[in-house]
C-alpha cells in the first residue's frame, strides 16, 4: 500500500522529484553519492529511470540524464547532443549527484570505461 502511495505522489518539478526518489550523503551514504532508489532499468549497467512525458506521451528517461537536464536548463528540455553523453566520475551508475559526473564525447567515455575496465581488473 505504501508503494502504490509514493508513486501517486505529485512534487512541484522533475528536480523536486529525481532528490525525493534518492539518498543522499546525509543519509548516511559515505561516499556522496545521491544513490536513486527509484525504478531502474536492468540492462549490463543498471541506471535508474524515471517517466515523464514528451509530446503527450510517458515516456521512461534515464534519472541522471533528466537530473542533468535539470540542472543545466531547469524545466526547458534542451537534450544532451547526440554526441554528448555523462561520464560518472565515481563509477556508480545509479548516482544522480550532478558533482559527480562530467559531459564527455560517447567516444571518449567509452575510452575511460575501459580504461577504468583495465583498472578495476588488475
Amino acid at each position: 500500500m505504501q508503494g502504490n502511495a509514493a508513486r501517486g505522489k505529485r512534487y512541484g518539478s522533475m528536480f523536486e522529484r529525481l532528490v525525493a526518489n534518492s539518498v543522499k550523503p546525509e543519509d548516511q551514504n559515505e561516499n556522496g553519492c545521491w544513490l536513486w532508489v527509484g525504478p531502474v532499468d536492468h540492462k549490463r549497467v543498471p541506471y535508474g529511470q524515471v517517466s515523464k512525458r514528451v509530446d503527450g506521451k510517458h515516456v521512461n528517461v534515464k534519472a541522471h540524464r533528466e537530473m542533468e537536464n535539470q540542472c543545466r536548463c531547469g524545466d526547458d528540455d534542451v537534450p544532451l547532443l547526440p554526441t554528448e553523453t555523462i561520464d560518472h566520475l565515481c563509477g556508480v551508475s545509479l548516482c544522480i549527484n550532478p558533482d559527480h559526473w562530467r559531459i564527455e564525447t560517447r567516444e571518449r567515455n567509452s575510452q575511460l570505461a575501459q580504461e577504468r575496465r583495465r583498472k578495476w581488473h588488475r
